[in-house]
């Protein structure tokens, strides 16, 4: 379908001639335009609160709270002595050491583990190997908040009379303060492990343990690992959702998914390890799950789930990403001009619905893409902001994506606006493989136009996207050659992929002038969201 759309010259200021737009609505939508990557730390910049003498060495794990704050795992070095830091800020402002390694009470920390959380207040738990300096007991390990022990290896647990935590790994903390990891029980010190589990609190609550009757699943979990550490808790601790073990005779058909101390199903099947994944679902004659990676839960109790499949028309291995019980992802799937080919390496599900998702790419040069909303956002290859001026500078790129699951999404704030943090590796001009702790930012409603300096008689392109399907949004002239003004240009609505899509034709009228164009879609919530500004050229 198309229409022409006259704008008169009362519409805009004097300046500007009569303006014709031959407006030709299309389906689909092209590659999405690459976000900048702005550097919150990098390997040039100083760490005030540091021992001396030390620089950035790498970057581990992210996390972000539900108040903008955000934080990273940060190792300095100095020669052969290795440090471990968390970094970041509660509130999204410039970021500070939040905690280093050091000697609290008895127990002298030496290293951090590999994950951690933060609550709205700033408080990180993590997990840390310590030397005891009273008894001379060295590398326990333990789970801490702040600079306090909540549970310590060889130490008594709270909510098992005379048993004694043996192992703690994976830690995380909801916003307001209650830990959750992964341990394991024993009853005397350094002994054999006696139970597994999944615990949650300051009581440290078996969630989930060894040989636990699950309701849905067809046996009981395993003795050892039954949990494994695919889990997730929602910010609020709501909701899990965890992968498990179970105690099969086989190894093939061992591992099941369970939401909320129940089975998962997805229109009407068991989500495990050889069952069928449901063609209502999303999926191929003769496809059967095989493995499961990542797992996302919110508030709302909306779910996100990674996973490979085999079987399918070609008997082959298929990675997937489901939402809520339906494939929305799968490789073969075709995403701004990338036909997937390879698995996920990492997924994140926020409060507001969005997922994002890093992906390593096999085909063509072997790369890893940054997804958001089922949308390229980032390719190693890309270059990055260094200064936080949010301009790239020449001459340097992305080289590698480091970490598994190491992004974090944040909630969207109160603009709209969500945040992607993660760690990577890039190179300038002068040095490669330098590392970086780095942050995109994506508004609700995203704007791209090319080509930014389009002459009369081309096709301008123009595609919004990130709103939420059979949204309302329109296209707006908000200042000509710097002058305000406030124009309709064009409305439609967002297409099942949160998307729209129009190509007007550069009328002559243009020529010689800058518009500046933006975005108002209808998006979570019912709110209505300004996208970014796109100068025009013409």
């Amino acid at each position: 379908m198309s229409e022409e759309l006259v704008l008169d010259s009362r519409d805009l200021p004097i300046l500007v001639p009569f303006i014709v737009l031959a407006l030709v609505l299309a389906g689909g939508v092209n590659s999405a335009a690459g976000q900048t990557a702005t550097a919150l730390l990098h390997s040039d910049n100083q760490v005030p609160g540091a021992p001396d003498g030390h620089t950035i060495d790498t970057f581990g794990d992210t996390a972000v709270n539900r108040v903008g704050g955000y934080g990273v795992i940060l190792y300095t070095r100095n020669g052969t002595d290795v440090r471990t830091h968390i970094w970041g800020n509660p509130t999204g402002d410039p970021g500070t050491l939040l905690h280093s390694e050091g000697l609290y009470g008895n127990l002298q920390q030496h290293r951090f583990g590999a994950t951690f959380g933060m609550t709205d207040s700033g408080d990180v738990a993590y997990r840390a190997i310590s030397d005891n300096v009273l008894t001379g007991a060295v590398n326990l390990n333990g789970v801490w908040i702040g600079d306090i022990a909540v549970a310590q290896e060889n130490e008594q647990t709270l909510s098992f009379p005379n048993r004694l935590w043996s192992y703690l790994s994976v830690p995380d903390i909801t916003v307001d303060g209650r830990p959750y990891f992964l341990g394991g029980l024993t009853d005397e010190p350094d002994g054999r492990v006696r139970t597994h589990g999944l615990f949650f609190g300051l009581d440290a609550a078996a969630v989930l343990k060894s040989g636990d009757t699950v309701p849905g699943l067809p046996h009981d979990l395993a003795w050892s690992f039954p949990v494994l550490r695919d889990f997730c808790f929602s910010s609020n601790g709501t909701h899990y959702l965890t992968q498990v073990k179970m105690k099969t005779e086989s190894l093939a058909d061992d591992n099941a998914v369970v939401l909320d101390g129940v089975g998962l199903e997805v229109a009407g099947s068991l989500v495990c390890e050889t069952g069928s994944v449901p063609a209502a679902a999303g999926g191929i004659p003769n496809e059967n799950w095989s493995e499961f990676r990542f797992t996302e839960v919110n508030e709302s109790g909306s779910w996100l789930l990674t996973a490979t499949t085999d079987g399918g028309r070609l008997r082959t291995r298929s990675e997937v990403l489901m939402r809520d019980g339906n494939i929305v992802l799968r490789n073969g799937d075709v995403v701004d001009g990338e036909t997937l080919d390879g698995y996920f390496q990492a997924a994140q599900l926020n409060e507001d619905g969005d997922y994002a998702a890093l992906w390593e790419q096999f085909a063509g040069r072997r790369q890893r893409l940054l997804l958001f909303n089922g949308r390229i956002i980032l390719k190693e290859g890309d270059p990055v902001d260094l200064d936080r001026d949010g301009i790239v500078e020449p001459a340097t790129e992305i080289t590698h994506f480091t970490g598994i699951n190491a992004m974090t999404l944040s909630d969207r704030d109160h603009t709209g606006t969500a945040r992607i943090y993660f760690p990577a590796r890039f190179d300038t001009a002068d040095e490669s493989f330098l590392p970086g702790f780095f942050r995109i930012e994506l508004p609700e409603v995203k704007l791209f136009v090319t080509p930014e300096t389009p002459v009369a008689g081309e096709t301008l392109e123009v595609n919004a996207w990130g709103g939420i399907h059979g949204n309302f949004v329109a296209l707006v002239a908000v200042s000509v050659d710097g002058m305000p003004t406030f124009t309709q240009i064009h409305t439609a609505t967002f297409d099942s992929t949160g998307n729209f899509r129009f190509l007007p034709t550069v009328a002559p009228g243009f020529a010689g002038h800058t518009v500046g164009i933006q975005a108002w879609g209808r998006g979570s919530g019912g709110k209505y969201r300004p996208s970014n500004i796109v100068e025009v050229a013409f």
